[in-house]
């Protein structure tokens, strides 16, 4: 009797088990990466130079953190190009066989940089942020004149580092316009054979966005 009552038992929770919908386990959720990559330019104006300068970079904002400042590491290439003209003597520089001649020149500077930068909020949406960077650039500097003599191209790649601080304002978590200035440093760059000489050491104020992935 008591292994009748046990069986039908047994067959009355069968269809329990077999039949019964399955159970889904939940996947434990991902922990959200601390690591989030950016793009973002800016167009800025060169104050000694009075000519206007791009920059595009991209890079990672890091889980480091260093006295309540976040840190993100980015690579950035500019371009630049100054004009100028100048007027200089050639020939007998005394007496009437004297001559002047107009010289036209322009120079293409083009920086890449790996740089580090530190942000911190101090209001609402709003952050300030100083950093700073070290590379090299390409400078092609080419002169035009009257006078054949003055004619000529020059191709050099130079040091360069800089250093910037400014603010920025975060209107979603995906997008930030920031605005601030930059102190850039180049390498003298000499023309051999020619009294030309170009250094660069300039202020650039400047006016960008960003995109965070």
């Amino acid at each position: 009797m008591k292994t009748k009552l046990y069986l039908a038992s047994l067959a009355l929770t069968l269809p329990a088990f077999a039949g019964g919908p399955a159970r889904e386990v939940a996947a434990p959720a991902a922990e959200p990466s601390l690591w989030s990559w950016f793009i973002g330019g800016s167009v800025g104006y060169l104050a000694d130079a009075q000519e206007a300068m791009y920059n595009g970079h991209i890079g990672v904002n890091t889980p480091w953190n260093v006295g309540g400042w976040n840190v993100a590491l980015f690579g950035e290439v500019g371009y630049s190009q100054i004009k100028d003209n100048f007027q200089t003597y050639y020939g007998s520089l005394v007496g009437p066989n004297s001559s002047i001649a107009n010289v036209d020149t322009k120079t293409d500077i083009t920086p890449l940089t790996f740089n580090i930068k530190f942000e911190r909020p101090i209001a609402d949406n709003l952050h300030v942020y100083a950093g700073a960077g070290l590379g090299g650039a390409m400078v092609d500097i080419s002169t035009s004149s009257n006078v054949g003599l003055f004619n000529y191209s020059h191709h050099e790649s130079v040091f360069t580092s800089q250093v910037f601080a400014g603010l920025s304002y975060k209107f979603c978590p995906a997008f930030e316009m920031y605005g601030g200035a930059r102190w850039i440093y180049l390498n003298d760059v000499k023309i051999a054979n020619s009294n030309f000489s170009f250094s660069n050491n300039d202020c650039l104020f400047e006016l960008g966005g960003r995109i965070t992935f």
